[in-house]
């Protein structure tokens, strides 16, 4: 079979899409044929495609000057009276996805599989969250490890084609401070470190990154931290190096963060005049050297101090001015972390774009816990917004909830994207990690059955089920089953199945188990910036709040006191664990009969760690929950089943790890400055025991601080 395609040759972003759609239909053995536009005919006949788009719209694009994303990305898809197919759009990424659509769905379903169709985003924004490695909030190998990816042009091409494969139309870039990478300024030159080669080479990676998405159709988004300073443009701008950045350490950052407090630099930045005008030439010039940004983006708290109005107004006179003397009007995201949604309104209310958004944390710092997450809700956040109609949010969406396996679950993402949908109010998403750059794979050992470089190549169902659910909320579930088929050989469909089943496991563990931010959790590692976690830091953890979860004090004080709990609770948990552990189990009885290589066979190894990491946190909500019931009822038998469970947490440990190291190397975490690898914790564990035996017989606290704060103020 042959079929013929006219589009538009001169857009590079139709060009993508076209030589998308040939390599798909490349991929189902049928010849496809490209040519120009002004070569299609009238009334195309079968086989034939053409493309049309009105041309007073087809190249503009930008918050500025062109059509918004959803009518950007809309397209049409009709048959022609001689039995050809025309798409239309409005833009040119809509002609870009329909192509792909098109593609993909003659490649899984054959030519005659078309139809005519509307397809119109879900959301208008679907976007990543990409923490440069440049002046980092923090350090690690995932930074360091990636300086010199993140330098790659060759990788953020790749980067950059794959988000808009799977439908992605923004990139988000954060950073502390990439002011001195990206020009030098006329008013303080020695605040740039680099020579005029050097700076000239940053400047041409900047300029690719966002041309390049631009002619994916992804829009770019900078968002800057407020007065965090390097200490060299300290120096350059005549004040003492000291004044530049610092990290806290661990108890320290907390107990001030916790206080309301900051460190006497922070307020000493924020205090001085010089540093405020610097960020404002900074942000003007960043916005004029490189007017392919399209949204730019800060918040009023992390590092400064006094209340909220005070900081507001700081960032007012710097970012919001700066923006102003740029004579641009680009949306301005306004993150609340730390802030208020009420002050972030009135805020954008001054800014001159027609449309800006506040940003705020959806599910904190862990999304893999409930489909629906009621913070909104539970913190109330928008009671005090006075323009609840104009109200325009964007998500943050983190996942510091795994970095190393492998996670796949299409029924959670399209349960947590339609959550969303429902809020009129959302406009999309950005998702990433704080403690995770998806740039090179560090993590997993060369040779062997490494046949990627990159993170997101690795990670690939993980990145495409956002960017695709979040594009087509009913998207086909078919294409996963053929990528998996494609990805790990002629059995990944039963290894994809087995994934799915292992990906449940993640979210009740941190419904039952809920720490909020990052440096607290690390659900993966079990690891916290205060150390490993133990039984007791599970017995004094609360559950999620607003879903529906008891938390296991709470429970055994409701059990032992005759009260029949509503919704779920630490039983249904341990059960759910149980129930997930025991249909992997039975997955992996075949699938290690089967002679895999390559991503095949790193897939079942993380599944094999998938499994063992269910199986000791079965263990570990058992012990934790009979030590729960122990403190009420003084009952010894409860502390024997405690221990049985502390002993078995051990054999799973050890599978873990022999799984884990067989193909990851440890690195340093990021966010929490230890070192991941299971077997660097077997003490750790097997001290669960020794915890277990001495409860109620000398005085126990939990290791995270908030925690601790928290059962001060009860």
């Amino acid at each position: 079979m042959e079929i013929r395609l006219f589009s538009d040759q001169s857009s590079e972003a139709i060009r993508f899409g076209a030589e998308y759609f040939v390599n798909q239909l490349a991929l189902a053995g049928i010849r496809a044929l490209l040519s120009g536009s002004d070569c299609a005919p009238p009334d195309p006949k079968t086989g034939e495609i053409i493309t049309q788009m009105p041309p007073v719209h087809g190249n503009l694009f930008g918050a500025e000057t062109g059509l918004s994303p959803d009518r950007q990305e809309t397209y049409r898809l009709e048959r022609t009276p001689s039995g050809g197919w025309c798409l239309s759009a409005a833009g040119c990424t809509g002609i870009m996805y329909g192509l792909m659509d098109m593609g993909e769905t003659i490649r899984l379903h054959g030519f005659d599989a078309l139809k005519e169709t509307v397809k119109k985003p879900a959301f208008p924004f679907r976007g990543v969250k990409f923490n440069l490695p440049f002046e980092p909030y923090s350090y690690g190998d995932p930074v360091e490890k990636n300086v010199e990816t993140c330098l790659s042009f060759r990788f953020w091409q790749s980067y950059i084609d794959m988000l808009a494969v799977n439908r992605y139309n923004l990139l988000s870039l954060w950073s502390e401070h990439p002011f001195h990478m990206m020009f030098r300024l006329a008013k303080y030159p020695a605040t740039c470190p680099y020579d005029d080669k050097q700076l000239s080479h940053y400047e041409q990676l900047f300029h690719f990154i966002f041309r390049h998405a631009h002619a994916r159709g992804i829009r770019i988004a900078m968002i800057t931290w407020n007065i965090r300073l390097p200490e060299f443009a300290a120096a350059g701008l005549g004040l003492p190096r000291s004044m530049g950045n610092s990290l806290p350490a661990p108890r320290e950052l907390a107990e001030a963060l916790s206080a309301g407090r900051n460190d006497t630099m922070n307020r000493s930045r924020q205090a001085e005049p010089i540093v405020q005008d610097y960020i404002r030439e900074c942000v003007q010039t960043m916005l004029t050297a490189y007017p392919e940004i399209d949204m730019i983006g800060t918040n009023c708290a992390e590092e400064m101090v006094d209340n909220m109005e005070v900081r507001q107004e700081w960032v007012e006179e710097a970012y919001l001015e700066a923006l102003k003397r740029s004579g641009r009007r680009i949306p301005f995201i306004m993150r609340t972390n730390c802030g208020s949604c009420a002050l972030a309104e009135s805020f954008l209310e001054k800014c001159p774009a027609g449309v800006n958004y506040i940003s705020w944390k959806y599910s904190y710092a862990h999304l893999y816990s409930a489909e629906r997450p009621q913070f909104e809700e539970v913190e109330k956040v928008w009671d005090n917004i006075r323009h609840p109609e104009k109200l325009n949010v964007l998500f943050t969406v983190r996942n510091d909830d795994f970095h190393t396996l492998r996670w796949g679950d299409d029924a959670f993402i399209r349960g947590y994207m339609r959550g969303i949908a429902e809020k009129p109010y959302v406009k999309g998403f950005y998702w990433g990690a704080d403690g995770y750059i998806y740039g090179k794979d560090f993590a997993h050992r060369e040779g062997g059955h490494k046949v990627w470089q990159y993170d997101h190549e690795k990670h690939w169902i993980e990145f495409s089920l956002f960017g695709r659910i979040g594009y087509d909320l009913e998207a086909d579930a078919e294409y996963w089953r053929a990528e998996s088929l494609r990805h790990f050989g002629e059995h990944g469909e039963k290894l994809a199945a087995a994934l799915k089943t292992a990906s449940r496991a993640l979210p009740p563990v941190n419904r039952l188990h809920w720490l909020n931010i990052d440096i607290r959790w690390h659900p993966e590692t079990l690891l916290s910036r205060f150390g490993f976690r133990s039984v007791i830091d599970t017995f004094f953890t609360d559950a999620m709040p607003g879903v529906g979860t008891t938390g296991l004090r709470a429970f055994a004080k409701q059990e032992a006191s005759g009260t029949v709990p509503e919704g779920e609770t630490p039983v249904d948990i341990i059960e759910l664990l149980q129930n997930i552990a025991h249909a992997l189990e039975e997955d992996l009885l075949s699938i290690d009969t089967f002679d895999l290589i390559g991503e095949a066979e790193c897939l079942r190894e993380d599944l094999h760690c998938w499994l063992n990491w269910t199986r000791f946190f079965i263990c570990r909500f058992t012990a934790a929950l009979e030590l729960a019931r122990l403190e009420v009822t003084c009952d010894e038998v409860h502390r024997e089943k405690a221990l049985e469970a502390a002993k078995k947490e051990c054999i799973h440990w050890d599978e873990l790890d022999r799984h884990w190291s067989s193909h990851y190397t440890g690195y340093m975490k990021a966010r929490g400055n230890m070192m991941t690898g299971y077997g660097l914790y077997r003490k750790d564990v097997a001290r669960d025991q020794e915890l277990v035996r001495a409860f109620g017989k000398i005085p126990m606290e939990p290791s995270d601080f908030w925690t601790w704060i928290t059962l001060k103020k009860r």
